[in-house]
């Protein structure tokens, strides 16, 4: 397996993020 990134740890937190804000964004 390969090393992860900090990129990646940035996305893997961002994603979810971000999905939570769109999904607020489209019920509101």
């Amino acid at each position: 397996m390969r090393f992860l990134h900090p990129e990646m740890l940035l996305l893997l937190t961002l994603l979810p993020l971000l999905a939570f804000l769109y999904g607020r964004k489209g019920a509101a």
